[in-house]
């Protein structure tokens, strides 16, 4: 059975049952960029909201959590080196999110809570621990536009730009 769904901001997505996440009630849940859909066992489909999208969020928190933890190394205060985008395009080569979804994850989810790091006189520059980006990440409130400092909007452009080219080349 296959579903194909299509919003006005992205391209059509076709869900099927092997490409979507199950859960014990035999819904299965597939992201399509930003949005989170339940499909359930009848077929229906219906785009998941703010507090329902955590529940879902949690079910894979491993795998989320090693994209956060490598995303977070582009907000600390310290110079970013290659080695930092090789590691991150390796990270997201190796788990189960295309370059796509973990791009959204940077932007809704990793950027609203870690930008004001680059913003601080004295940000962080050490990393932050797992637990804290378990207990900090994703951002309370999903943004429906990513809003902050231009110049800071501009560098995390420009860092996930050499992620994605350092993906390409992982890939290759």
């Amino acid at each position: 059975m296959k579903f194909s769904i299509t919003h006005r901001y992205k391209q059509a997505c076709t869900l099927t049952p092997h490409t979507a996440k199950k859960d014990p009630i035999k819904s299965s849940y597939a992201s399509m960029g930003y949005y989170l859909f339940k499909i359930s066992a009848r077929g229906g489909i219906t785009r998941m909201r703010g507090i329902q999208m955590l529940g879902i969020l949690k079910m894979n928190t491993e795998e989320r959590l090693k994209i956060w933890r490598s995303l977070s190394d582009l907000f600390l205060d310290t110079e970013i080196e290659d080695s930092t985008f090789k590691y991150i395009a390796r990270t997201v080569s190796e788990s189960e999110f295309s370059l796509s979804e973990v791009e959204d994850i940077l932007w809704y989810e990793v950027y609203p809570v870690l930008e004001s790091n680059l913003r601080s006189v004295s940000g962080v520059w050490e990393g932050w621990s797992d637990a804290w980006l378990l207990q900090n990440l994703p951002a309370a409130v999903r943004p429906t536009a990513i809003h902050g400092e231009p110049s800071i909007i501009k560098e995390i452009k420009r860092c996930w730009f050499l992620v994605a080219e350092a993906y390409a080349k992982e890939k290759a």
